[in-house]
């Protein structure tokens, strides 16, 4: 019988390669595919086993690797021979296995005196040195963006000295990668030591990175508490990976399918600012608390024509900008146009709006989410067009918002720690006087519109009539648009603004309800929308501890908003006694006193005598509140005449029987709210210490009735207790006749308080009847 023999081939063919670089040597083995492996180290050597089988050249060596041999090809195992003391790291990139040897302690200290020497370094060492001096100076370690910059810095020595040995640009590409990975996990070899501070500056900051070995282009957007990224290529095997001390956060990364592209979302970090770099072959999208150096690029108007409602068109200048992806929103099904650009320099930056579409707060490339059909986006030579068949609504420059005159620094530097989510100054498309116009513009193309269309120009038109100080229209708007998809409800940002819609609608109980949900907790800004809700809900208190202590928010609001929101605010901190804060939030008021109307005007200048009483400053607080209480407006009059009726009383200059006669004219000049019931509460108390007991005590329990189960209410219940007890425990009873004393007992016997109290009320009542020979009432009272 004849047999053959067939020679036994390896299954794969990988190819391993060594380069030199400034502390270790580095190992790559490049195999076909993804494979899996594993690291003996022993003394004076290392053995690599994967996990397929496959043939090597093995004859490779370096400065730390003196001698490779291969122990066995299936599975393909390695023996690496290395100088004693030498440690090693590995780590996979794509298909390659990279290794890197590091110098021994001795050699180590034997390059770094080489590096000191008078000989001319080659040029790849002299751009690392000059490297590490820069990352040295940086004691902080704060800057991350610098961090960032320094690693890519030694990205391209690493480069520069593996070109020298002809290396192929994707085994370049690899490395440049690896390095990346190198700043977040360095080890601690005396070598590496300057890197590993490079990493101790960025584990604050948490990254996102994706590489390629063909050019990529990317945009990165945020929205609805959500951070997108999106890239044009369709054959990406990899998503962008999340690291830095917050990685989990963010996982799980979702995938949308997008034709021609891939898109991805995860949630937002509360207080993180968000930039990318890189571009091409390698991006990197970073979070953290510091902002980037570079401007976005702000569009260009063109074609506005005054007199007309359209005719305009928009430019966004990008000079990288690959293609325009159609994007579906799984909040509102509605279709977001994305561009992806090749450079992380071409950006738009902040959100912005428009009558006929919204741009994205857009951090890499641009994002729009179109209000009309046919919005058209394309790529030019002048850049990103944005235009409409008979051209878009664009106002005219002088009535934009001079948010988009801001820069994006402006913009984002106001304070790093803090998440925000009101853009009031940008949703205003141009204030009061285009209102009308916008909200014509807009519902004119309403009926030719897809459902999530017009739900997005419903939003569109309460932020506009919410960041123009109207509440009740605002709500109308989201309380359609919340008819038509249900699940709006469970967004941070709707129920956000519905919260501040209901506050300024007067709906405080529903406002309190959205701004207290927990989907809202971590943005600290609507805390002080809570405390608004609170006091108009008359728990000053409560409304005092939970403002914040960053009140930056308010000095970008527009003045419709800052206004009404801040003498409210200042109120709280007057009633907390917490005047120097106070007189922060008036100060802001006062810089718009010319454009104040009569209400808002009057309360500041009310408000500015509290805090002067407070200081003692009490001539400014006399002159503020005479003013006011001879003026026109009938809250503010009635409120000062309160306040300054009481400061006199108090400083002796009133009588009881004046303060009597200003009080009772000022009991019917205000009904209807917790005002009417201090006038009562005050003006029955001074009957009550004028000696006029029944009346003074009457007066007061028809001021609780009007505030019942309300802070002010339990204080005046409180009160009217206190002064009932004390008369019938003091020397005041005998000074009253006993038909007086037992009439006001039998009126108001609910204020006779329980335990030895009010057994010594009652006891010291029947006393007083005795002595008047009243014995039977006497003995009728102590049964």
């Amino acid at each position: 019988m004849m047999t053959f023999s067939f020679p036994v081939f390896a299954q794969e063919k990988v190819s391993l390669r060594a380069g030199e670089h400034r502390g270790y040597t580095r190992l790559v083995f490049d195999w076909p595919g993804p494979v899996t492996y594993k690291v003996a180290e022993e003394t004076g050597n290392f053995t690599v086993t994967f996990n397929k089988a496959a043939s090597i050249n093995a004859d490779v060596t370096g400065k730390n690797v003196t001698g490779v041999s291969v122990v066995s090809e299936n599975p393909l195992s390695i023996k690496v021979d290395v100088p004693v003391g030498a440690k090693s790291r590995s780590f996979p990139v794509s298909s390659r296995i990279v290794i890197d040897v590091y110098d021994p302690p001795a050699a180590a200290v034997t390059a770094e005196k080489a590096e000191k020497s008078p000989e001319k370094p080659a040029p790849a060492q002299k751009s690392q040195k000059t490297v590490s001096k820069n990352i040295l100076s940086d004691k902080d370690q704060k800057d991350v963006d610098a961090a960032v910059k320094d690693v890519e810095d030694i990205v391209a020595a690493m480069q520069a000295a593996d070109e020298t040995q002809a290396q192929p640009k994707e085994v370049i590409e690899a490395e440049a990668e690896a390095a990346k990975v190198e700043a977040v996990d360095a080890p601690e070899p005396p070598a590496q030591r300057k890197l590993d501070e490079i990493s101790k500056s960025r584990i604050k900051a948490n990254m996102f990175t994706l590489s390629s070995t063909m050019s990529v282009g990317m945009a990165a957007f945020e929205d609805y508490g959500r951070l997108w990224m999106v890239v044009d290529r369709e054959d990406m095997h990899v998503k962008p990976q999340p690291s830095g001390p917050d990685a989990e956060f963010f996982l799980p990364l979702n995938e949308v399918d997008v034709t021609a592209g891939q898109a991805y979302y995860t949630k937002t970090m509360p207080g993180a600012n968000v930039r990318g770099q890189g571009g091409g072959l390698l991006w990197s999208i970073i979070l953290s608390s510091e902002k980037g150096d570079n401007e976005p690029l702000a569009p260009k108007r063109l074609n506005i024509a005054k007199g007309k409602d359209r005719g305009g068109k928009i430019v966004f200048p990008f000079a990288t900008a690959r293609r325009v992806l159609d994007v579906k929103d799984p909040v509102t099904g509605s279709i977001l146009k994305v561009v992806t650009v090749e450079d992380a320099l071409d950006f738009a930056g902040q959100r912005r709006d428009f009558a006929d579409f919204s741009v994205l707060l857009s951090p890499v490339g641009l994002a729009i989410r179109p209000k009309v059909d046919d919005l058209k986006v394309e790529i030019t030579k002048a850049g990103v067009e944005i235009s409409r068949a008979q051209g878009l609504s664009l106002l005219p420059e002088e009535l934009v918002s001079n948010i988009e005159k801001q820069s994006f620094d402006e913009r984002t530097s106001a304070n790093k720690d803090e998440r925000r989510i009101f853009n009031f100054d940008e949703w205003r498309l141009g204030g009061l006087s285009a209102l009308n116009e916008n909200r014509t513009i807009i519902l004119s193309t309403m009926s030719d519109l897809s459902k999530g269309t017009q739900v997005e120009n419903l939003i569109t038109l309460a932020k506009m009539q919410l960041s123009n100080g109207r509440g009740a229209e605002a709500l109308g708007f989201l309380e359609f648009a919340q008819s038509e998809i249900p699940e709006l409800i469970q967004n941070p940002e709707f129920l956000s603004l519905r919260g501040v819609a209901e506050a300024f609608a007067w709906k405080t109980d529903a406002a309190f309800r959205d701004l207290n949900s927990p989907i809202l907790k971590d943005y600290e800004e609507i805390n002080i929308w809570k405390a608004f809700a609170l006091a108009d809900l008359g728990d000053w208190q409560q409304a005092d501890e939970v403002l914040p202590q960053n009140m930056n928010p308010i000095k970008d609001y527009p003045p419709e908003i800052r206004n009404r929101l801040g003498i409210v605010l200042a109120e709280i901190y007057l009633r907390a006694g917490e005047v120097a804060k106070a007189e922060k939030i008036l100060a802001l008021i006062e810089k718009d006193k010319d454009k104040l109307n009569l209400a808002h005007d009057s309360a500041l200048q009310y408000l500015k005598g509290e805090a002067a009483r407070q200081k003692g400053d009490l001539k400014t607080t006399k002159a503020l509140w005479e003013k006011l209480a001879e003026g026109t407006d009938d809250l503010y009059r009635v409120k000062a005449g309160l306040a300054l009726t009481r400061l006199k009383v108090d400083n002796k200059e009133l009588t009881p029987e004046k303060a009597i006669d200003a009080l009772e004219r000022l009991r019917y000049a205000w009904r209807g709210d917790e005002l009417e019931a201090q006038i009562n509460y005050w003006l029955g108390r001074t009957y009550f210490e004028n000696g006029d007991y029944v009346k003074g005590l009457k007066i007061m329990r028809d001021a609780a009735t009007l505030v019942p189960e309300t802070v002010l209410g339990q204080r005046i219940t409180g009160d009217m207790s206190s002064l009932f007890t004390d008369f019938y425990l003091s020397e005041g009873l005998a000074k009253v006749s006993p038909l007086d004393a037992v009439s006001l007992y039998e009126e108001f016997t609910e204020l006779v308080p329980p335990g030895e109290k009010g057994n010594a009320v009652i006891s010291n009542l029947a006393e007083h009847l005795v002595k008047a020979d009243l014995l039977d009432r006497a003995a009728n009272l102590l049964s």
